[in-house]
């Protein structure tokens, strides 16, 4: 397991009362939860900036050779 560090967040009251309750409906410890959302979030923000440098890099391999698909294709 890789080593944790400890953090200190300072939330809003009605974010944490949120938190603690989907957290309970799901069975988590708030802990957890905020965990594995923060990890779910790091995630989807790193797979959008690949999905973007991926088509930035597409559009320019197309500028530069000009080959490409038309929108009926």
């Amino acid at each position: 397991m890789p080593p944790t560090i400890a953090t200190s967040l300072k939330l809003p009251a009605e974010l944490k009362a949120a938190i603690d309750a989907d957290a309970h409906k799901q069975g988590l410890s708030s802990h957890a939860y905020m965990v594995r959302t923060l990890a779910e979030a790091a995630e989807r923000s790193r797979l959008q900036e690949q999905f973007t440098q991926d088509a930035l890099a597409a559009e320019r391999d197309m500028l530069e050779t000009g080959l490409g698909y038309t929108l009926e294709d």
